[in-house]
C-alpha cells in the first residue's frame, strides 16, 4: 500500500535521511520516498500501519504542514 503526505522544510539530503531513519522505524513501513522539489512524501507500508504515528512523527520533526 502507498500513502502520500505533503511535507515542508524538506530541502536537502540530510532532511531526507532524517525522515527515512525515523519513518522506517514505524511498524509496517518498508519504503519512504521524499521529493524535495514537490515537498511530498510517499510511504510504502502494510495495511495495518499506524498512519497517525507517521503523521505525528512528521509534525514533531517540523516536516508536516
Amino acid at each position: 500500500m502507498r500513502t502520500s503526505f505533503k511535507v515542508k522544510n524538506v530541502s536537502c539530503g540530510a532532511c531526507v535521511s532524517d525522515i527515512n531513519s525515523k519513518l522506517l522505524q514505524v511498524n509496517g513501513v518498508y519504503g519512504v520516498f521524499a521529493n524535495i522539489a514537490t515537498q511530498s512524501l510517499d510511504i510504502e507500508h502494510t495495511d495495518d500501519t499506524d498512519l497517525d504515528k507517521i503523521d505525528e512523527i512528521l509534525k514533531e520533526s517540523n516536516y508536516k504542514k
